[in-house]
């Protein structure tokens, strides 16, 4: 059980990190998309990112129905 939650802490501080870094990396990338993302009501940070970086293109959506499915 020791172990465990020592690996729990462990992984904790390297997912923090990841996180800030993947933000700042955002932030970076397309700032203006990241933030009207985040704009929208119940999308978060996280969520933000998600759709961020699975959209990349939204030209290549031919149709709302597209993006949407």
């Amino acid at each position: 059980m020791a172990v465990d939650l020592e690996l729990i802490r462990t992984y904790d501080t390297i997912l923090a990190d990841l996180k800030r870094t993947i933000i700042k990396l955002a932030n970076y990338h397309d700032p203006v998309s990241y933030a009207l993302l985040q704009s929208i009501h119940g999308v978060g940070r996280i969520l933000g990112l998600v759709m961020l970086y699975e959209i990349e293109d939204i030209d290549r959506f031919l149709r709302v129905q597209d993006f949407v499915s």
